[in-house]
């Protein structure tokens, strides 16, 4: 559409994509090394998106990938304290003094960092317990289970640059795999690394309460 001879581009429309980010993929749209990236997994929907948070590149999980700068900026500002859970394969000791020290925090290079909640989901292995609840009871570790590896479920606010590995590593721990499993109102659940698809209404709209800046007011109280 053309207004006094001037091109005027009609605004994309707003998209919404859950993925369940692979290991070994980057979350930004440009990489000189030629690394693979997210971006790479999702067909053209007609919008330039962009990932609302990040995860590393040796990391997995939920990753929410949308056009929508208001959303995000509100998801990843530190006022909102929007909740991620992440499961995390530890070596080392994870007792109930460890827990403790993870959910009372520790002092890192760019400050105080703690978890709101550390749990031992009570499984050993690489194999990731699929689903936020963890494993079932009585489940049996897998084969390449060893001795001083558990797994964990951290659930932080923050989204500060490589916190889960390094709030881990101050107590002792050294994390083998990282997995985000749940972000804000949002859950991984049983979609497959590298299945997609995009949030329903009701889902955007969740969002955007939990993020408003009332809800924000209620968190930090």
């Amino acid at each position: 559409m053309a207004v006094d001879g001037r091109e005027i581009r009609r605004p994309e429309p707003k998209r919404y994509v859950l993925l369940h980010k692979p290991a070994g993929y980057l979350t930004t749209r440009e990489d000189p090394r030629g690394r693979p990236r997210v971006f790479d997994l999702l067909p053209e929907l007609g919008a330039r998106l962009h990932s609302a948070g990040r995860l590393d590149y040796d990391a997995e999980g939920l990753l929410l990938l949308t056009n929508d700068g208001e959303l995000t900026y509100r998801l990843t500002h530190p006022r909102h304290a929007v909740p991620r859970v992440y499961h995390v394969l530890v070596e080392g000791r994870t007792d109930a003094g460890v827990l403790a020290r993870l959910r009372h925090g520790v002092v890192l290079e760019d400050g105080p960092a703690r978890a709101d909640e550390a749990r031992c989901l009570g499984f050993v292995g690489s194999r990731h317990p699929r689903g936020e609840g963890g494993p079932r009871a009585g489940r049996r570790p897998v084969a390449e289970a060893g001795p001083g590896k558990s797994w964990l479920a951290l659930t932080l606010r923050e989204g500060r640059y490589r916190e889960v590995k390094r709030l881990c590593r101050a107590v002792g721990l050294r994390v083998l795999r990282l997995v985000r499993v749940a972000y804000g109102p949002l859950r991984l659940a049983r979609l497959g690394p590298g299945e997609w698809r995009q949030l329903t209404p009701r889902e955007v709209a969740t969002l955007q309460d939990a993020t408003a800046p009332a809800a924000a007011g209620r968190t930090l109280r």
